[in-house]
């Protein structure tokens, strides 16, 4: 009887100890220090607590084609019900209204609704994420690891080798022809060490704008930061 009740109890408190295996990340507020979770209670309203990386309701999924936060859980994107400040954060279907669900990152962690100068912000002491026009301390929102949430872009960069480059010592090699000799020289010491990414220098994600949008690529403030290299997306003035 021990026993059983025993394997009872370690068959309820497991599930708890159960963290989503290698999927999705914490959205934390960089200034509070609180992660965005869906409620588990009503469908679609978002908060922000504690971070419980053990709970699958505080991790989300970065779907770089769309621009979309997903929920890890629910399959549900992070939007607003309307593209105004002050709108609150939510869960809605993906695919929807694409220009509600489609964020874009700066280096400093502000998410940004794409080319509307719209960024998810909270308060002091507040327990739910919003839109605001002006970006402050309360907007800089990072993963668990200090990662912005767009980070999978970067991922997806691909991978270059490290070339080996060929070292001919002329005491040693001796060459049947001087033809053959020339050409290999040359050949062993062309370098081919690839350049790097343009997307390493980029502040912004921005591949999947739209060449006809009418948006431009300013600096924070009006002026470039040499030291963050923050950019933001806003339109054009009149």
């Amino acid at each position: 009887m021990k026993l059983f009740k025993l394997s009872l109890s370690w068959t309820f408190f497991l599930p708890w100890l159960q963290v989503p295996g290698g999927d999705g990340f914490l959205i934390r507020n960089a200034r509070l220090q609180k992660c965005i979770h869906a409620s588990s209670h009503e469908i679609g309203r978002v908060g922000l607590a504690d971070c419980k990386p053990q709970s699958a309701q505080y991790h989300w999924t970065w779907d770089a084609a769309t621009r979309a936060i997903v929920h890890w859980k629910t399959g549900l994107c992070l939007t607003v019900p309307k593209a105004q400040e002050f709108a609150p954060a939510q869960l809605e279907s993906c695919g929807g209204d694409r220009a509600r669900q489609a964020w874009v990152c700066s280096r400093k962690g502000h998410l940004t609704l794409q080319g509307l100068g719209l960024h998810l912000s909270t308060k002091q002491e507040g327990h739910k994420a919003f839109l605001a026009r002006e970006k402050d301390k309360f907007s800089r929102w990072k993963t668990e690891t200090e990662e912005i949430v767009c980070a999978a872009d970067l991922a997806a960069a691909p991978v270059l080798s490290i070339p080996v480059e060929e070292f001919v010592d002329p005491q040693v090699w001796v060459p049947e022809d001087k033809t053959t000799a020339l050409s290999e020289i040359s050949t062993s010491f062309i370098d081919t060490r690839p350049t790097s990414p343009a997307i390493v220098d980029e502040p912004n994600i921005t591949s999947n704008l739209p060449k006809n949008e009418d948006v431009i690529l300013e600096a924070d403030d009006g002026e470039y930061d040499k030291q963050g290299g923050d950019f933001s997306l806003k339109h054009k003035g009149p």
